[in-house]
């Protein structure tokens, strides 16, 4: 047994016992009631995170009983009665709701139909109960059954069955509503036909349909198969898609896994110390559902699975996607039960795909992004694009620096999700603005928002010694494992016009080069504005930075880095600065943001500005 399969079996044994007594907790508990003034909220003052506090417990009732019941009926071919009263219960009080939908998704002035919206909720409730009502229709209650067919057909099947194509924008959408949506439709009557009941429109139609859809979330990927949504939204999205997908090949023989390349972005958003790839809306401690690697690496063959230290739990989805935590349990099993008939092969280590092991880095043509790791495992990110990405931040030439779990340069991930974020005012808050992002100032002002602010230009490869990058050398030694290198036209994300027109690509150049041996990063930014202008380089970090002009130290935890600002032949050692924000993160934390700044000189509007950052 390899490595992998230890870890896997370890895995479902701590998995189980954790839905056993998280089943056990709830038995004596309540569900939280959804109230109207909650609801209100969103409309009122555009917060969201009241009505979800209650939303969301009530799905993980939904979800956890659920799961204990399927597996007691898997284990012991019956379902305790205290668990299956319990479920029964909390199904009768997510149908009685007024609707599955959530406020930010609604109209409820504009459409009288709202409460049958289907939105990304709505979708998957609509999936939990089919397959609950599909697994344990030996042991629900008739009246039970009836109640979950109907509500899941008024509230979901119906409104999107006869509907025009699209019936909302997500139905021919470039994102993970899509697959989130659809997928989640498309498995709910897959479970209501195997459980012999009644649909809107025959199954062949209603699959048809979906199958339609689901092209356009591949339309999200890059041709490298980056997800510019960032690893959550990864996740979230290919949770829905990869089920749907697994069922629908069980049930019809129709195989909808066509891309490998997408399968292989998780691992490479991890470095080796755990902490994850957190561009756009992402967060730098995501985690991976085990279950739906293993389901890739059964349909595409040698799949990486990133360090099961980041491989979530029963709880680490706040919003208790049923899809996830089941495919987490079922997948799994089913991978490990196909590797043992693989047994004596001769199957090598390496071909276990492990993830994070040595150094590596990995270059995304099409996205524009490289990930890269040290042999001292340092991690350094970097990312061109556009600004008018889904769930976008102006950040194109932005950088992170890690190490030892310490993000010393950082992406701060999303923000507070409000009414605000998601208005004309999303680039207000610092984690979205330029400013919250390692990239230049110029006239005091950060890069425009839109897709025709970019990178123009990016190419990135590996070279065996670092002659192109003097300054790498530590202590006179260069790297045996090589230089990752950067080269991005990033001059196109900002404007100097009153009309907003964006600067030539090649009027901020910058260079990055990482050895790959000791994790020393240097940036070297070339302007060519045509005129003097005011520049200032802006670093951005959530530690507080102690300054020795020309250098800038960062400690956290005992982990220790410098940066150290280039002086340049005849100028004086820059003058750095610190701009201090307040940031409210995802959960709605307050915390405190630095950008470390300095002016670069200009002559004519052309100037070079370089630093080095190391762990110490």
């Amino acid at each position: 047994m390899g490595e992998r399969e230890t870890e896997l079996q370890t895995f479902l044994k701590t998995y189980r016992e954790e839905i056993r007594e998280s089943a056990v907790g709830l038995l004596s508990g309540e569900m939280p009631a959804l109230s109207r003034d909650a609801f209100d909220l969103y409309e009122q003052n555009g917060n969201r995170t009241v009505y979800q506090g209650l939303y969301f417990p009530r799905r993980m009732f939904l979800a956890v009983l659920g799961m204990e019941a399927i597996l007691e009926k898997e284990e012991t071919g019956t379902v305790e009665f205290t668990v299956l009263f319990k479920l029964c219960e909390v199904i009768e009080g997510i149908c009685g709701e007024d609707t599955w939908a959530l406020p930010a998704h609604l109209n409820r002035k504009g459409n009288p139909g709202w409460r049958e919206t289907v939105d990304l909720f709505a979708a998957e409730t609509a999936q939990t109960l089919s397959e609950l009502l599909d697994r344990l229709r030996d042991f629900l209650p008739e009246k039970v059954k009836d109640r979950m067919e109907a509500e899941i057909s008024r509230r979901v099947l119906e409104p999107y069955y006869f509907s025009e194509v699209p019936y909302a924008g997500w139905e021919v959408g470039n994102s993970n509503w899509t697959a989130v949506c659809a997928g989640s439709i498309g498995s709910a009557v897959i479970h209501l036909s195997k459980a012999g009941r009644r649909l809107p429109k025959p199954l062949t139609e209603c699959l048809d349909r979906v199958c339609a859809a689901l092209p356009y979330y591949f339309q999200s990927f890059t041709d490298d198969g980056a997800c510019m949504e960032g690893l959550q939204y990864y996740t979230y999205g290919m949770i829905y898609f990869a089920n749907f997908a697994w069922e629908l090949k069980k049930l019809t023989g129709k195989n909808l896994f066509q891309r490998p390349d997408i399968a292989a972005f998780p691992a490479k958003c991890f470095f080796p110390d755990g902490v994850s790839l957190s561009f756009s809306d992402g967060s730098s401690s995501d985690t991976f559902r085990v279950g739906l690697q293993a389901l890739q690496a059964m349909e595409y063959g040698d799949v990486e699975f990133p360090a099961m230290e980041r491989a979530a739990g029963l709880h680490s989805d706040s919003c208790y996607r049923f899809a996830g935590l089941k495919m987490d349990w079922f997948a799994t099993l089913e991978y490990l039960r196909r590797e043992e008939e693989k047994e004596g092969n001769g199957r090598s280590e390496e071909a276990l795909g492990r993830a994070g092991k040595g150094y590596h880095f990995h270059i995304l043509p099409s996205a524009q992004w490289c990930i890269g790791c040290a042999k001292d495992g340092t991690g350094f990110a970097c990312k061109g694009g556009h600004n008018g990405e889904s769930h976008n931040h102006n950040d194109i030439g932005h950088l992170i620096y890690e190490a030892d779990g310490v993000l010393f340069l950082t992406d701060l991930g999303a923000g507070e999700y409000d009414r605000e974020y998601f208005s004309e005012n999303r680039y207000r808050a610092i984690c979205n603005h330029s400013f919250g992002h390692s990239v230049p100032i110029l006239n005091g002002q950060g890069q425009r928002e839109g897709a025709a602010y970019r990178c123009t230009a990016f190419s990135a490869d590996v070279k065996e010694r670092p002659e192109k990058c003097p300054g790498l050398e530590t202590a006179g030694q260069t790297s045996a494992a090589g230089v990752g290198t950067v080269r991005m036209e990033i001059g196109s994300a900002y404007s100097l016009s009153e009309e907003g027109k964006p600067l030539e690509g090649k009027a901020i150049v910058r260079e990055i080069c990482f050895d790959l041996e000791n994790g020393k990063a240097k940036i070297t930014d070339r302007f060519d504005l045509g005129e003097d202008h005011d520049v200032t380089e802006n670093l951005v970090t959530q530690i507080a930075p102690v300054i020795e002009e020309p250098r800038v130290y960062l400690e956290q935890n005992g982990a220790k880095a410098v940066i150290e600002a280039e002086k340049l032949p005849g100028m004086a050692v820059p003058e750095i600065m610190v701009t201090e924000y307040d940031h409210r993160n995802h959960q709605g934390g307050a915390e405190k943001v630095y950008g470390i700044r300095w002016q670069v000189p200009l002559e004519m509007g052309r100037g070079v500005s370089s630093f080095t950052i190391r762990r110490i």
